[in-house]
């Protein structure tokens, strides 16, 4: 698994401006993304028409800095998306664990490892979401683009920092 996608922007201003223009952009009609924009951040995800299972979020935090600010964040997944995954990772490791143990209990016992199969059945299991979780990247791929012009249009002198 690779870590998300992140971003960070210096702006020359302050907060309350960006959180502004952040309110007026996501009130227009045209407007390729929904949001909201919150006392220090700001979310942002794909308009409901454009929308897709696989469809990126982008929660941007906005943090006062000298005469301006930052804005920092990661791309990532729906939350219920998220949630899912991390639900179906954790009950197949927990899967693999036990039918491993198991099954060399049973080979121990000079039985027939049956816990084994349950074992070898998870890591297929886990070799699909990793696969399925690679496919939702790439499809979102545009997506994320969509987004991060978004924030660049609404915020014209944003400079991406490393």
């Amino acid at each position: 698994m690779r870590a998300r996608p992140s971003v960070s922007y210096a702006v020359d201003a302050k907060p309350d401006e960006v959180f502004e223009r952040f309110r007026s952009a996501l009130e227009d009609a045209e407007c390729p993304c929904k949001g909201s924009v919150g006392r220090k951040e700001v979310t942002l995800r794909i308009c409901d028409r454009l929308r897709r299972i696989w469809s990126p979020w982008l929660l941007l935090g906005v943090r006062a800095e000298g005469e301006g600010c930052v804005l920092f964040g990661s791309m990532g997944p729906q939350p219920d998306m998220w949630t899912a995954f991390v639900f179906v990772y954790s009950v197949l490791v927990a899967v693999f664990v036990a039918g491993s143990m198991y099954g060399f209990v049973q080979l121990t016992l000079q039985d027939s490892p049956t816990g084994l199969l349950a074992a070898g059945a998870a890591l297929v299991g886990l070799g699909g979401a990793c696969g399925l979780d690679l496919t939702g990247r790439r499809l979102g791929q545009g997506q994320m683009g969509i987004i991060r012009g978004f924030v660049t249009r609404t915020i014209p002198e944003a400079r991406e920092i490393d």
